[in-house]
């Protein structure tokens, strides 16, 4: 509801931004890999994700489930950001903490071992990069139940579909918040 109301009041905003998300499934689904799923940011409100999809942007690129999913940090990366005594990740992990403990849908079993998934990690890291991803430009439409569908009439979007050195991006993430690497421009 955001992205159309924003759009309604100023239609020529769109034209200024880079547009990067978070959105849809296209080969794969949640979990293991499976078929494609209703993702949650576009099955909520599909109408604003077909306004999104319509408005005139500068670039628009998502991560879909297929590159986002698999994403958590574990093992050794996982290990250096918890030692470390940086106050703003000890925050970081005591916000976890606190949601892993909240959590209503599935049992956050795994806090001392992994993260969850960092779904939205992905599309940040994409607003300053393409390093690490295969993109692809592939025509897509949102159908009324909230599935991204290929479809040769639909919008073409730039599409991240597959890691091409997830370790890599592991070690980038994690140098990153350990403050080791310089912010992005």
């Amino acid at each position: 509801p955001n992205v159309k109301a924003a759009l309604d009041r100023a239609p020529d905003i769109a034209s200024k931004i880079h547009f990067v998300g978070m959105q849809g499934s296209i080969d794969r689904g949640y979990g293991d890999g499976s078929d494609p799923a209703a993702e949650y940011n576009v099955k909520a409100d599909v109408e604003a994700f077909r306004t999104a999809l319509q408005a005139d942007w500068r670039s628009f690129k998502i991560t879909p489930l297929d590159t986002a999913d698999p994403v958590a940090l574990g093992g050794a990366h996982y290990k250096r950001l918890k030692q470390s005594d940086d106050p703003v990740l000890n925050a970081l992990f005591e916000n976890y903490r606190i949601w892993a403990d909240r959590v209503t849908w599935t049992e956050v079993d795994y806090f001392d071992e992994r993260s969850s998934t960092l779904f939205d990690v992905v599309a940040v890291y994409m607003a300053y990069s393409r390093d690490h991803l295969d993109f692809r430009t592939i025509p897509i439409s949102v159908t009324d139940d909230g599935f991204t569908r290929r479809d040769e009439d639909g919008t073409p979007v730039q599409v991240a579909m597959n890691w091409t050195d997830l370790d890599a991006f592991y070690d980038h993430l994690t140098r990153r918040l350990l403050g080791a690497e310089e912010s992005a421009p």
